[in-house]
C-alpha cells in the first residue's frame, strides 16, 4: 500500500487510508524513521522497566500495610486514607504498564505512531511528550469527552 494516494473508495463514500512506508516485514507511518522506532522502543522499554521496579516496591509496601496495620486510635482515618491513595497510585502504575506494553506490541506489529481510531499518523512532538499514546490529540479529546 506504500505510496498510495492516501484516499480509498467503497461504494460512493470516502474514508482516509494513512500513508504507510514498508520497512523491514512492518509499515510505520512517513514520519517514522527506524532510528526513530528504536528510540522509541528503548524509551518504552527503559519507561516499562523503571516502572516496574517502583510499581514492585510500590506494592510491597502496601501488602505490608494491610498486614501489619491495627487501625486503632485516632490514625484509623488517616491510615486508611492513605492506603486509599496508595492503592489508586499503584492501579495508575498497573494502568500505565499495561499502556507502555501496548505501545511495545504496536512497534513490533508496526502500528505505532497511527491512531488506533482514525488511522492518522500521531504528530511525533506528541509521541515524544507521552510515547505509549495510542490516540491522536482529536481522538484523545473526542474519547474523554465522551467519558
Amino acid at each position: 500500500m506504500a505510496g498510495s494516494s492516501g484516499f480509498s473508495s467503497s461504494s460512493s463514500s470516502f474514508y482516509f487510508v494513512p500513508l504507510l512506508v514498508e520497512k523491514e516485514n512492518t509499515t510505520f507511518p512517513r514520519n517514522m524513521k527506524p532510528e526513530d522506532i528504536t528510540s522509541f522502543r528503548k524509551a518504552l522499554e527503559e519507561q516499562l522497566a523503571s516502572l516496574t521496579k517502583v510499581s514492585g516496591d510500590h506494592q510491597k509496601l502496601l501488602d505490608e500495610a494491610h498486614e501489619t496495620q491495627d487501625f486503632v486510635g485516632g490514625d484509623r482515618a488517616a491510615e486508611l486514607e492513605t492506603m486509599e491513595v496508595d492503592a489508586s497510585v499503584a492501579e495508575s502504575e498497573f494502568l500505565l504498564q499495561k499502556k507502555i506494553q501496548h505501545a511495545l506490541e504496536r512497534i513490533d506489529s508496526g502500528t505505532y505512531g497511527v491512531c488506533e481510531a482514525c488511522g492518522k499518523e500521531i504528530p511525533r512532538a506528541r509521541l515524544e511528550a507521552k510515547p505509549s499514546v495510542s490516540l491522536c490529540l482529536t481522538c484523545q479529546e473526542a474519547h474523554e469527552a465522551n467519558g
